[in-house]
């Protein structure tokens, strides 16, 4: 007798009026698996608190993992338990979409077109980092302060978290219950899919798979993109150098090899290191190579994800007459850092030859004495780009016991980036060789700009006296083109190098900056849009600062008055940074929003006269002071390489107005994208791009609208745990 049957008896005993004690039912007992309980409708032999009897008896094996559904906590083999899926009532399992089959045992509950296992990956039955409650713990997410809820979410008088299910705080993740979690488009239609590892072969779909290179002599871990080659290098016996050598090929048109090398160092910074490697590899390649090289970018120096410092994305300009391979060039560069020797390299044949190759790099000086190198060479310009970023900008390198977790950012696009910069340009005649150096790296910089898709616009006033022509206070230079007193658009790139060197109407001798810097802002207020002459209502102001020499409204003050004399020193006393403060409040409450209604907010920077600067005995203070109250940078004037400064204001205006920013640094290889339900590539022309200084991702040719939803996914290093070496 059935289990059924044995039910439908009990009813008839009830009928009969004798169900206080009805007889117990026959029942067929299915035969134990090796080890295993036998199944016993009326026991739970899993714990999950699904009766046997319901799960199947005899034994039913919905998975085919070879454990009956009676005795696995996961019969579908979703990575959501039983008990989870089961609902209020595990006697009666839940069926979401009634189609027959319990969500137990089915893929897909909501019959959504999305499997349960993707709808909640991590199995836990909540939606990502949404809480339900006000500052609720939550394992594996932020911990979040007493009355706060996730991203997305609102704490309410009542202490909860609403709405319960927010797109920012997902992680990726779906309801499997729901087959439309969010308002707009239904899960099918979700970005979800791009959260798990794409398909060995590469493809359209997921995450981009990479594979960990370890050397524990070495002591690193290199994540290389799952289609590169790595070849570990012989050098000789009791040698203290370890390499290898690394080849990526991104299509049949496109390749990179690239290299990693440990080796003592020799110097104590990381910034001598990257000098002495420049010069020596500059100097192997014109020898061996006959090529024309050119160091472009010393690097940034910056701290690792793993607390070491490091310079990242150093960059060299190869020009050969005969084209040269990646791999020839990739040779030369790591015998040149190996002076011991080195066999094994391979062949150098493959890739794409080139007259012009670009080198990128990054060095890393770790406690023990030992530096790291690694980097990549490639045909420049095409789609190789991404893969010498990947291997140069610090991403990809970790210690040998380093391991690597997932992570899904769900992300709320702020549309297309949007600048306008004032340039408030000193007139000096000592000012001619600091403009002649400002207007060669300002080229790069409206070269970057446009690369990342930026609507810019430059402006330039002069520092014009505000007696002799106070009606010229911060007019906008347009080099002799109509209109006059107007925003310049990149494609006036000569416009803005004529006014940056001949600024019209400036003093020659008196630098009156700030009032410039104030009028600038001001005569372009309000902000308007379609009008060249106005500050854009949706674009970060931002405003910089060239001069050799303090604030002519301050050395008026000095002039006037001994009291002011400290000013002329470097470090001035904490009073007097107080009077400095009073005395230009007009420019801070403009700049920081606090006065004509917020219009006039601004980023400040400086690129002027600093303490020990090379080229005056000037020191800027005052404008120091507006630079920092805004969030700006200092940086010196006379540095002959001001490509530095001007690279970390890009840097900085990038990490301000980017589409997306990403809430962790990933492994750049492995990152992934989806937008309009549709899978990104990663490509400067149309798709996307990272940028590791900011952290962010640019968009190019995707039509993106403000406020549009997006999917990052990627894979990053995982925090070492304390007290590990």
């Amino acid at each position: 007798m059935t289990a059924w049957r044995g039910i439908w008896l009990f009813s008839l005993w009830c009928v009969l009026g004798a169900c206080s004690t009805p007889p117990a039912p026959a029942v067929d007992v299915a035969p134990a698996p090796d080890g295993g309980a036998p199944c016993s409708p009326g026991a739970d032999s899993d714990g999950d608190g699904i009766p046997d009897r319901v799960e199947g008896c005899p034994a039913a094996d919905h998975d085919g993992d070879g454990t009956p559904d009676y005795l696995d906590s996961d019969s579908d083999g979703d990575g959501r338990d039983d008990m989870l899926e089961a609902g209020p009532d595990p006697t009666d399992p839940l069926d979401t979409d009634g189609d027959g089959w319990p969500d137990h045992v089915d893929l897909d509950s909501d019959n959504d077109g999305v499997t349960d296992g993707d709808e909640d990956r991590n199995g836990d039955g909540r939606l990502g980092c949404c809480r339900l409650r006000c500052g609720e713990a939550l394992k594996g997410c932020s911990t979040l302060a007493k009355g706060q809820c996730a991203p997305g979410q609102i704490c309410t008088a009542e202490g909860r978290c609403q709405p319960e299910a927010a797109f920012l705080c997902s992680e990726g993740e779906t309801d499997p219950l729901d087959p439309q979690t969010f308002d707009g488009a239904p899960d099918a239609l979700g970005l979800g899919f791009v959260c798990r590892d794409g398909p060995e072969s590469g493809g359209q779909q997921g995450r981009a798979r990479v594979r960990e290179q370890r050397s524990v002599k070495g002591d690193w871990t290199l994540a290389l993109p799952a289609s590169a080659s790595y070849v570990p290098l012989s050098v000789p016996s009791g040698a203290k150098e370890v390499a290898a050598a690394v080849d990526i090929e991104t299509t049949k048109a496109g390749a990179a090899s690239g290299w990693i090398i440990a080796r003592p160092a020799v110097t104590k910074s990381v910034e001598g290191e990257t000098y002495a490697l420049v010069n020596g590899t500059t100097w192997a390649l014109t020898k061996e190579l006959g090529a024309a090289v050119q160091p472009l970018e010393l690097g940034r120096r910056i701290t690792s994800h793993d607390g070491f410092s490091t310079c990242v994305e150093s960059e060299i300009l190869l020009a050969s007459e005969e084209p040269l391979s990646p791999r020839e060039v990739r040779d030369v560069l790591v015998r040149a850092m190996l002076p011991g020797g080195t066999t094994g390299l391979p062949a150098s044949s493959g890739g794409p030859p080139a007259k012009d190759l670009r080198v990128r790099f990054q060095t890393l000086l770790r406690d023990d004495g030992r530096l790291l190198v690694v980097g990549g060479v490639a045909a420049k310009g095409g789609s190789v780009a991404p893969a010498l970023d990947d291997l140069s900008n610090g991403t990809n390198l970790a210690r040998a016991d380093a391991r690597t977790v997932e992570e899904c950012d769900p992300l709320l696009l702020r549309g297309r980036p949007t600048a306008d910069i004032l340039w408030i340009v000193d007139g000096s005649a000592s000012m001619g060789d600091n403009k002649q150096a400002v207007v060669k790296q300002a080229r790069v910089l409206f070269e970057r700009a446009e690369w990342a898709g930026f609507a810019f616009r430059m402006g330039v006033a002069g520092m014009v006296h505000p007696k002799k022509h106070p009606q010229m206070l911060g007019a906008l230079c347009t080099a002799g083109t109509a209109p006059p007193d107007r925003f310049l658009l990149p494609h006036e790139r000569p416009e803005f190098e004529a006014c940056v060197l001949d600024p019209p109407l400036s003093d020659p001798e008196e630098e009156y900056g700030l009032v410039n810097a104030r009028h600038a802002v001001l005569r372009h207020l309000p902000r308007l849009e379609g009008d060249a002459r106005r500050i854009r209502p949706d674009a970060s102001l931002v405003v910089i600062v060239l001069s050799d020499e303090r604030s002519a409204t301050l050395s008026d003050l000095m002039l006037l008055d001994p009291y002011y004399a400290p000013y002329v020193k470097c470090e001035i006393p904490g009073a007097f940074v107080k009077q400095l403060e009073a005395l230009f409040a007009a420019e801070i409450a403009l700049l920081t929003g606090k006065s004509h209604g917020g219009g006039g907010r601004a980023v400040f920077h400086l690129l002027g006269a600093l303490c020990q600067s090379a080229c005056t005995d000037d020191i800027a203070h005052g404008y120091i002071q507006v630079a920092k109250a805004t969030g700006g940078l200092v940086a010196d004037i006379c540095e002959k390489d001001v490509g530095f400064a001007l690279d970390r204001i890009y840097d900085d205006l990038v990490e301000r107005e980017a589409p997306a920013r990403l809430e962790h640094t990933p492994i750049s290889a492995s990152l992934a994208l989806a937008h309009a339900g549709r899978w990104v590539p990663r490509s400067a022309t149309q798709g996307f791009a990272y940028h590791a200084p900011a952290n962010a991702l640019l968009l190019f040719g995707l039509d993106e609208k403000k406020g549009d939803h997006a999917m990052a996914s990627y894979r990053r290093w995982a925090a070492r745990e304390p007290g590990v070496d």
